[in-house]
């Protein structure tokens, strides 16, 4: 039976026109097109996993990627799963699974380069959606390392992850081996070739998080999409400094320096004896630490702030320890992202305003989203940063909102604040006394500008009184907009 005929008779015909992609295919799996009947046609994408494997490592790897979408159900930049998956037999040919499908194009066909040229603040945007996805893979104990161009899509301005297959959880420390993408890839993460077993056994003792893998290869795509050439000019380079990682921690043990020694200090006299004790790699620390300078100096130039720049230039370091956590990343980023939706909007720029600001909201709605997750602990620690920056969330709401309003949108301009109203309703004890005062007065006069503005002058006159009434010391503003409504009735 071919596989076609199999999801045919397996979906009882749900599944329509199905067409295999073979220029998308996985290493693990091929992907084919097909429309769902159930939902008007709309375009699906069904991953069969490669059935020349052996069966069982076909179900492990079936059941890995299932498991994992299933957890970010509620991310955007994520492939979601369409349905439930089905139930197979032994005595079924294939297993497959059905994921809605992602529009748009890869950031590259490869995992050794970048073929999409975004503009910067795009380009930002990409970053910020990455680290997005990746802050709550993080939170919740596990690591993608797959993070190469192949396995990013741009729609528009919007970023899906896919292949969630490689996933793995943090606390097992396995050894990850990579197949190619050297040009992306932490030099503490083992190409093929290096000497496997004590390389494994190195990076669980010595090397710290695996998280910080994931944040090697953001910041490596970063750098190719903001300066336009590839971190390392070619995979040798990426080798030669994993060699160097593993004599670093092999061959020189005392990684803690003795009491009263910067660490620092005590770090570049490590490499200095290193250096000394193999040549070789005196050439690719040098091009290293000039390719670093280098990009930290463009970063400032291009007019991230000092904080960004730093953490954006860390996150390559060849140090896992020194690499920042995505949250750390997210935070500078919250800053970057709204200074830029403040400038297009004094431009009267509503759309790439409303562009930041989507962004934004929508990486604090699906932080909510995941607040109400089964699992305890990471739900904890989604509340505790919505927590942290539910004010930003207010003020992104309330940007987005005013964006709307002088764009002449009135309705769904209201739809925004009365979200924002929610928003401190429910997060109310994060903030103190006064700020709950200020939103409470921001937030309800702008309700009753969008009802004025509606035409409805009467009902707008009535809220901007019981808004005088309920907020003591009320503004100007809403004393003024209430004797607008006054003049117009």
């Amino acid at each position: 039976m071919t596989i076609e005929a199999f999801i045919t008779a397996k979906s009882k015909g749900r599944y329509q026109d199905i067409t295999e992609m073979h220029y998308e295919e996985g290493g693990f799996g091929r992907l084919y097109k097909a429309k769902d009947s159930h939902r008007n046609g709309a375009e699906v994408c069904i991953k069969v996993i490669k059935p020349n494997l052996p069966r069982d490592l076909q179900l492990k790897l079936w059941q890995d990627e299932v498991r994992a979408l299933s957890k970010y159900a509620r991310r955007s930049n994520i492939a979601n799963l369409v349905d439930q998956p089905y139930e197979f037999t032994d005595q079924d040919p294939y297993l497959f699974f059905v994921m809605e499908y992602v529009h748009g194009d890869r950031l590259g066909s490869s995992k050794y380069k970048i073929e999409l040229n975004l503009e910067q603040d795009l380009a930002v945007l990409a970053l910020f959606q990455l680290c997005s996805a990746v802050y709550s893979i993080h939170q919740r104990g596990e690591y993608h390392q797959d993070i190469f161009p192949d396995n990013i899509k741009m729609d528009g301005d919007n970023l899906i992850l896919l292949d969630m297959g490689g996933m793995r959880e943090a606390a097992r420390r396995s050894g990850t081996v990579i197949f190619g993408g050297e040009i992306y890839s932490a030099p503490e993460v083992s190409p093929a070739r290096l000497r496997i077993k004590k390389f494994r056994t190195l990076r669980k003792s010595k090397m710290g998080s695996f998280e910080t893998a994931d944040i090697f290869s953001i910041g490596a795509i970063f750098y190719e999409m903001i300066t336009g050439k590839t971190f390392f000019d070619n995979p040798d380079e990426s080798n030669q400094l994993k060699e160097f990682i593993y004599d670093y921690y092999s061959e020189l043990p005392e990684i803690t320096p003795p009491a009263g020694v910067d660490i620092k200090t005590h770090k570049a006299e490590l490499i200095k004896r290193l250096i000394k004790m193999k040549q070789e790699y005196g050439s690719i620390i040098r091009k290293y630490v000039q390719r670093m300078e280098s990009y930290k100096n463009f970063l400032d130039k291009q007019g991230f702030s000092q904080t960004l720049a730093e953490l954006l230039t860390n996150t390559l370091s060849i140090f896992p320890p020194e690499r920042p956590k995505a949250e750390e990343i997210l935070t500078a980023l919250f800053s970057y992202l709204m200074k830029q939706a403040k400038k297009h909007f004094s431009n009267r720029d509503w759309t790439l305003a409303l562009r930041n600001f989507k962004h934004l909201e929508r990486h604090f709605d699906e932080i909510a989203l995941e607040s109400e997750d089964e699992d305890p602990i990471f739900r904890e620690r989604m509340i505790r940063h919505l927590q942290t920056h539910v004010d930003l969330y207010l003020r992104v709401c309330l940007g987005s909102g005013a964006s709307l309003f002088h764009s002449g949108s009135f309705t769904l301009a209201r739809d925004k604040f009365l979200k924002a109203e929610n928003i401190l309703i429910q997060q109310s004890k994060a903030l103190s006394v006064k700020a709950r005062e200020t939103y409470i007065l921001k937030i309800r006069n702008n309700i009753a500008a969008c009802t004025f503005m509606s035409g409805q002058i009467k009902k707008a006159a009535e809220e901007f009184e019981r808004l005088l009434k309920a907020v003591e010391g009320a503004s100007p503003i809403v004393r003024n907009n209430l004797a607008v409504c006054v003049k117009y009735q």
